[in-house]
Formats: structure tokens, C-alpha cells, sequence
């Protein structure tokens, strides 16, 4: 994230960007907000939609197994040479955009799979399902996976537990935890009810952590996981939120 920082601010030739993340996204900006605060100075504001940070109550049982799982399958992995959990690109583009598509009598089944990753969807664009679904699931990093398996078990938002390499890595017997405290930027969570993979709680969680937040529940009872970045009504919910609160630092 700090190349493309970088890179955003070179080619545009701008002191300072706006930030918007989504789902693991969102933790990833906290991570390089913590460990790299020099970046606070580029950055006017992060607006985190669904943010991936504190997971232990996550809802999708499919995800949480396979989180679950991987923290073993890496360790096992990794003197294997498996690094990374990759589906065929070709076979997934292929394959999704041909049973999404609208006039598919399988776009249901389409829409179930996609579900079983996020949770049931409050109003998915179904004229996006085609193009969603030749990109989804996406390849992983089987470390990446495994840290999450970590973060939902001890409850915390911390770095990669190594077991006994702990003390060798860290000089210490357990991962510190990222130091939220550190992330003095303005930082805006966006969160719904029905989202099965980062739960309510996990992101109050968040806010009493963040030195400087504001928090905005989405007003629909059905928005989920998802529909942050594909759902029918996601402009009027949630962007224009995020448009208005840009437009006060432009006062």
C-alpha cells in the first residue's frame, strides 16, 4: 500500500489523497497506518467500509473454517514450497462468466456461491454477477490466510504469530498487537447488520480503539458484505455518505 500511495501522489501531483478501503483492505491500511505513521502526513482521511481488522465473531462459516485451517496448512505448506492458494484464472473466468451471465438458468447457483463466501447479499447488481464472478474467488497467500485463522482465534488485531520464533522475531513469547493508538488520521467505519463477515461487534470494537474515528451504520437491515462494492443501492447508502464528509474538507 505505501508504493501505491506513492505512486498516486507522484502521478497526480497532489500533497495529500483520500483513502477508501474495503474489507481486509481496511486492515491492511491500519496495519501500514501503525507501523508507518510518516504516511498519516499523506493521507486527509480513510474511509473504511466493512474493515477487516478485529474478525473473531465472523458469521460466514466457510471463510471461518477455511481461515481456520490454513494457520496448519501453511505451516505444513511452507516446507513444501506452497506459498500461495491460487484458482485457475482461466477455468474461473470462463466458468463465471458463463453461469452468471443473465440469461443463465444457472445465475442462482451463481449467486449461492458467491454467498457462501460473503454472506447472502441484500440487493446484489445482478448485471454484475457475470463480470464479479470471473474474479471471484481470487488467489490468496496462504501466509495471509493463515493470519486471519490467527486474528479470528485470539481476538485481537495483531502480527503473524511464529510460535517459538516468536521470541527470535518479536523478543517476545506472543505477537504484539498493532498499535491502533498510532492511527491518528481521520478514519470513518462504515458497517451493516447483515454483514456475516465482519460483524457489528468487530467494528465497535475498531471505534473504541481508533484514537480519531467516526462511525456510520449503514440504514438498510439487509446490506451485507458484498454490497459495499457491488450492491444495487450501495451509491445512495453509502458513496454519497462518503462524497459529503470529502466535501467538508474542502471547505
Amino acid at each position: 500500500m505505501p508504493a501505491m500511495i506513492d505512486r498516486i501522489i507522484q502521478e497526480t501531483k497532489q500533497e495529500k489523497m483520500f483513502v477508501v478501503t474495503h474489507s481486509q483492505g481496511g486492515a491492511v491500511f491500519l496495519v501500514m497506518a501503525s507501523e508507518r505513521p510518516e504516511y498519516e502526513k499523506k493521507i486527509i482521511a480513510h474511509f473504511a467500509l466493512a474493515p477487516g481488522a478485529f474478525v473473531s465473531r465472523i458469521g460466514t462459516s466457510l471463510v471461518k473454517t477455511l481461515c481456520l485451517l490454513a494457520d496448519y496448512g501453511y505451516r505444513v505448506g511452507k516446507p513444501l514450497g506452497i506459498y500461495e492458494l491460487e484458482p485457475s484464472k482461466k477455468l474461473v473466468q470462463r466458468i463465471g462468466g458463463k453461469i452468471c451471465r443473465d440469461e443463465s438458468p444457472l445465475q442462482l447457483a451463481c449467486k449461492i456461491m458467491i454467498d457462501l463466501f460473503v454472506g447472502s447479499q441484500g440487493k446484489i447488481n445482478g448485471t454484475l454477477l457475470p463480470l464479479v464472478a470471473q474474479y471471484f474467488p481470487a488467489g490468496v497467500a496462504a501466509k495471509q490466510l493463515a493470519h486471519y485463522g490467527q486474528l479470528i482465534q485470539s481476538g485481537k488485531f495483531r502480527k503473524f504469530d511464529y510460535g517459538v520464533a516468536n521470541i527470535e522475531k518479536y523478543d517476545e513469547t506472543n505477537p504484539p498487537d498493532y498499535n491502533l493508538r498510532n492511527v491518528t488520521l481521520p478514519t470513518y467505519l462504515h458497517y451493516a447488520t447483515n454483514d456475516k463477515v465482519v460483524d457489528v461487534e468487530d467494528v465497535l470494537q475498531l471505534y473504541e480503539t481508533l484514537p480519531n474515528v467516526e462511525k456510520f451504520l449503514v440504514p438498510y437491515d439487509f446490506f451485507a458484505h458484498g454490497d459495499f462494492v457491488w450492491g444495487e443501492d450501495v451509491n445512495t447508502l453509502v458513496y454519497d455518505k462518503i462524497l459529503s464528509v470529502m466535501e467538508r474538507y474542502r471547505k
